[in-house]
């Protein structure tokens, strides 16, 4: 069966385009598994972390961060009574964590964190260094480090 000179130039593109988009695909996949989303720079922040009360009413730790790079703050909530220790790894709670975090520009403005991880670099009586990495779902990925000291609000009933 002999095809016409559209036909024929219809498969052609097609094959050229299927090509292109192929050559194109596999340039995109250079994040191996599990490993942070890459980020353009290093974030520093600094701010405080006290007692409170976690996404399920128990006690938690919650830190709030800024930076004078970013225009909002981080807001990072651990619960479940964990120690807070050198060198301890914590993954978002959706990654079967217990860490919630968010980027808010405002009280009631906050984006949640679809994926991340804190790691505590340092923990001493009154302050705690780490480093993170946020992915946020609008504003991409947020990556630094931070360091916080303690507020003592007293003892803070949940539930």
């Amino acid at each position: 069966m002999a095809l016409g000179m559209d036909e024929k130039f219809l498969r052609t593109s097609t094959f050229l385009l299927a090509g292109i988009l192929t050559i194109v695909g596999a340039g995109c996949q250079t994040q191996a598994a599990g490993a942070p989303p890459p980020t353009a720079h290093q974030v520093h922040f600094t701010g405080t972390f006290e007692n409170g009360c976690s996404p399920v009413d128990a006690s938690g730790i919650l830190f709030d961060l800024t930076t004078p790079e970013m225009e909002g703050w981080l807001q990072i909530t651990i619960w479940d009574g964990l120690p807070l220790e050198s060198g301890f790894r914590l993954p978002l709670a959706s990654n079967g964590g217990t860490v919630d975090a968010a980027y808010c520009r405002a009280t009631n403005d906050c984006i949640v964190a679809r994926d991340g991880e804190l790691v505590f670099t340092q923990v001493e009586e009154g302050s705690i260094q780490g480093r993170f990495w946020l992915d946020l779902s609008q504003e991409g990925v947020i990556q630094g480090t931070f360091v916080a000291h303690w507020i003592d609000v007293g003892p803070v009933a949940c539930g």
